[in-house]
């Protein structure tokens, strides 16, 4: 149920009645925001969506300001005592993303992707991360043993989405 949504904000805490979050946004496009007409409430503690007033999953948005960080936003269709807590990430349809341009890609494409050098396989991408400078693939080698390869032009050769396979450039080193 949740593999056709992406999370574009994470709760952090309601800033009163009424049905206003705090939110810190899980996009590069933090502007989209003010383009949608509702969200869907996800709670990964009950891995479930919740539900608006009414009934119904999807909860209307009456307002949105962006402020730093965080984004500001009232809900049309919520009652008082409704509660939506940390634990929830506001979800849009995936077709409804943003396309990207070209040889940019979501993270989510990238993980569970085959990882070839000279074509041997390396391993599978588990994961994403960034200490600060470049963003890392994190590959699974096997049970114990993770790769991590820089996401940069200088180390991949091509990657192909559409078969989850990623080739690198060889480069003395990358993988020892």
């Amino acid at each position: 149920m949740i593999q056709d949504y992406i999370f574009i904000g994470k709760i952090i805490k309601c800033s009163g009645k009424k049905g206003k979050f705090k939110v810190y946004p899980l996009t590069d496009f933090p502007e989209r925001f003010k383009n949608l007409e509702y969200v869907y409430v996800y709670n990964d503690k009950k891995k479930d969506f919740i539900l608006d007033c009414s009934g119904e999953n999807k909860f209307l948005i009456k307002e949105v300001k962006i402020a730093g960080n965080y984004i500001y936003i009232i809900f049309k269709n919520i009652y008082e005592e409704q509660t939506i807590n940390a634990e929830c990430y506001l979800c849009i349809e995936e077709e409804k993303r943003i396309n990207l341009s070209e040889g940019m890609y979501y993270y989510y494409d990238l993980i569970g992707c085959d990882v070839y050098l000279e074509g041997n396989l390396v391993g599978s991408v588990s994961s994403i991360e960034n200490y600060g400078s470049d963003d890392l693939l994190v590959l699974k080698k096997d049970k114990k043993k993770k790769i991590f390869i820089p996401l940069r032009e200088q180390f991949i050769d091509n990657i192909d989405i559409e078969n989850k396979k990623i080739y690198l450039k060889y480069y003395e080193g990358l993988i020892d």
